[in-house]
């Protein structure tokens, strides 16, 4: 079935017939293969409890969005607030391996949750950020306003130029640490070797905005956009 009418900004799960897609005033759908089905999240979310990110580990569910918000479930059914101990908008989420997990948001914000409490990362940067991927905390990579990617990497941030100060970008994903590709608004697709970034053409003359990219393989993803655009990235 259709998802229902609603302002959607994100799905994960960990299978195609186990996914969970999230939006504004705290709407959340869930996917069994068959039927999208309206859930509560059992949070007492109200009109302006936006939700804005969700990743799902093994044994880890992880969602973000306004005000700091931060909730977590084991199975995507049961769910806890986590205090952030921010009141920015929090817009995207990373879970590990090991179930620790980093945030980003508004104002360059970034929370590393390990141990049981979050620690807010120092990324040199008051741009917004929007999406994460990496392998780990310490090789990660979170995307922003400003045409900006910082990076995590020896332990220290590092804010890359990737695109014009006019272009935010809003999603990334990677097959690994060679093939990461990002995208943001005006058709901006910019792929990375781990080295360096480059700008790749699309078909799509009127450049629609770009919010969210899943890469397939090392040579292949695909792109959303504005007004139903939706891309193949290939070689």
């Amino acid at each position: 079935s259709w998802l229902p009418p609603g302002s959607w900004h994100a799905v994960d799960g960990p299978a195609y017939d186990d996914l969970l897609v999230v939006g504004d005033g705290g709407a959340a759908c869930h996917y069994n293969g068959r039927y999208f089905l309206p859930v509560d999240l059992g949070l007492g979310l109200g009109s302006d409890d936006h939700l804005y990110g969700i990743d799902a580990g093994e044994d880890l569910w992880v969602i973000v969005g306004a005000g700091g918000a931060v909730y977590r479930s084991s199975d995507g059914e049961r769910w806890t607030v986590v205090d952030s101990g921010v009141d920015v908008a929090l817009r995207g989420v990373r879970v590990f391996a090991d179930e620790s997990f980093v945030v980003v948001g508004d104002a360059g914000t970034i929370l590393h949750w390990r141990d049981g409490a979050f620690a807010e990362e120092d990324t040199h940067t008051e741009n917004d950020l929007h999406a994460a991927w990496g392998v780990s905390a310490a090789e990660l990579y979170a995307t922003g306003a400003a045409g900006g990617v910082v990076h995590a990497i020896a332990g220290g941030w590092f804010r890359q130029q990737v695109a014009g100060g006019a272009v935010s970008l809003r999603g990334i994903d990677a097959a690994d640490a060679g093939h990461i590709v990002v995208v943001g608004d005006q058709g901006a697709i910019h792929h990375s070797d781990g080295l360096e970034w480059r700008a790749e053409l699309s078909n799509d003359v009127s450049a629609r905005d770009l919010h969210a990219v899943r890469a397939l393989g090392p040579d292949a993803a695909w792109a959303a956009g504005d007004d139903g655009v939706l891309l193949e990235l290939a070689p």
